[in-house]
């Protein structure tokens, strides 16, 4: 099957397009009207963005682990390998994102510890480029790769040795809008208008990272819903 056809199992419109952009939509005009709720919605660890990308991370783990425990992934070591891999990445990034629980529950972080993190919080990835930034430019990239550059090499069929890997690996088009406003959130950090979010205390890179992480759940969800279809 083409990944860029639509399938009966395909996601809804509703979910792959609707909703992360009316959530932009919404970002956009509390900056512009109301841009003295941004520091109340989205000030500190538990504001609102902050919030939606654990729920993100939380629903794409649920998935990830509902296809292991399936027979139809299970069958198929490659496949089995491919989930678990996410699986344990999505665990990673969810214990970073909420300190391991230390945003939730408040916990105070060891003195010998705050000298080695940036933020002085129970995690990893404040302690070093190699567990943060790197990581999460690898991650983009692969978002960028098999989200945008992937369907137009297939469209044109320029795929190459690309074409020798299993269908069911990459995206389909329901992760292509996503992959899109990761893209645009980006470029728009890096103009004028990322300063002037930062100014009302609205990071761009973290409704950024919300949307990467939504891509990962649209990934995996796809993935199940199409359960029936992949061939090995």
């Amino acid at each position: 099957m083409n990944i860029m056809t639509t399938s009966p199992s395909e996601l809804p419109r509703w979910l792959t397009l609707g909703l992360p952009v009316a959530l932009g939509i919404f970002i956009a005009l509390l900056a512009l009207l109301w841009p003295s709720s941004i520091r109340v919605w989205f000030a500190g660890a538990l504001g609102l963005l902050e919030n939606l990308q654990v729920l993100a991370l939380a629903a794409a783990l649920f998935v990830a682990v509902k296809a292991l425990m399936s027979p139809l992934f299970r069958s198929s070591r490659f496949k089995a390998a491919w989930l678990g891999m996410f699986a344990l990445g999505l665990i990673y990034i969810l214990g970073e994102e909420i300190s391991w629980g230390q945003h939730y529950f408040g916990w105070g972080t060891p003195e010998w510890y705050q000298a080695i993190n940036d933020q002085q919080e129970t995690n990893l990835h404040n302690t070093s480029d190699w567990l943060d930034q790197k990581p999460r430019a690898i991650l983009e990239f692969a978002i960028y790769f098999s989200g945008l550059v992937y369907p137009l090499l297939a469209h044109y069929g320029r795929l190459g040795w690309l074409a020798r890997l299993p269908a069911w690996v990459w995206p389909t088009r329901a992760c292509l809008p996503v992959a899109l406003l990761v893209l645009f959130v980006q470029l728009l950090d890096k103009t004028p208008l990322g300063d002037m979010a930062q100014g009302i205390g609205l990071r761009l890179s973290e409704v950024r990272e919300f949307y990467v992480y939504f891509f990962l759940y649209l990934y995996l969800f796809s993935l199940w819903r199409r359960r029936h279809q992949l061939n090995s």
